[in-house]
């Protein structure tokens, strides 16, 4: 069983998951702006099912990033 963090280092590591989750998301919505941009450009050829696939996981990863990161800042219930 790990141990528990000291508080401060709990403190620092929930703000380093939070900002991974943000800039993550932020990673995505830019992504999406460029594939609505080659949409309208190409039409349906632009779009591809593994940029699909791949952009769900990272967004249920930059969510999650985001829940740890909180629950570790605030100190709620792991």
């Amino acid at each position: 069983m790990p141990r528990k963090l000291h508080p401060v280092s709990q403190k620092v590591v929930g703000w380093l998951f939070l900002t991974a989750g943000v800039l993550l998301l932020l990673g995505l919505a830019l992504q999406v702006v460029v594939l609505c941009y080659r949409f309208r450009q190409t039409g349906l050829a632009s779009l591809g099912v593994r940029e699909g696939v791949l952009g769900v996981a990272m967004l249920a990863a930059s969510i999650l990033m985001i829940r740890v990161g909180w629950r570790m800042r605030t100190g709620g219930p792991q």
